[in-house]
């Protein structure tokens, strides 16, 4: 039997797992204390890197988040014992009337029946992830015992 152990996934398959998933956590400190909440993104390509775009409530947490802010997002296998994780850790900033263009690219579907009207990014500083691999069994029964 061989021992579950952890992998490190490299940028570019913590870009395609970002892009596959709408829901993450965004992570930040509030009011001294450090908070997580669920958040609907979306991870949108320009010409100068990748952006996560979400869109929240005017005058919720979310829209008073300080600058620096991390977003996980996870897939789990409860089954198998296995999963992977990947983190983006940045700058939050709120996009300005100049941000037209980019706001034309959001595919933020809010689940909250009440129109979002902020309209914010992450831009990452740093993204990693990791894999955890199961452990392998090996079958209890072998072919040779039954010939």
């Amino acid at each position: 039997m061989q021992e579950a152990w952890l992998e490190e996934l490299d940028t570019e398959e913590c870009i395609v797992l970002l892009k596959g998933e709408v829901v993450g956590r965004i992570a930040f400190v509030h009011e001294g204390l450090p908070v997580v909440l669920p958040v609907n993104y979306h991870l949108l390509e320009t010409p100068t890197g990748i952006v996560l775009t979400l869109r929240t409530r005017p005058g919720g947490p979310i829209d008073r988040a300080p600058r620096a802010v991390a977003l996980e997002i996870d897939g789990i296998d409860h089954s198998r014992q296995r999963g992977w994780s990947v983190l983006v850790r940045g700058s939050l900033r709120h996009l300005a009337a100049r941000d037209n263009e980019l706001q034309e690219h959001f595919r933020v579907v809010p689940w909250l029946p009440a129109e979002p009207d902020v309209w914010l990014v992450i831009e990452p500083v740093e993204i990693s992830g990791r894999r955890l691999q199961a452990a392998t069994v090996e079958w209890a029964f072998r072919a040779g015992g039954y010939l």
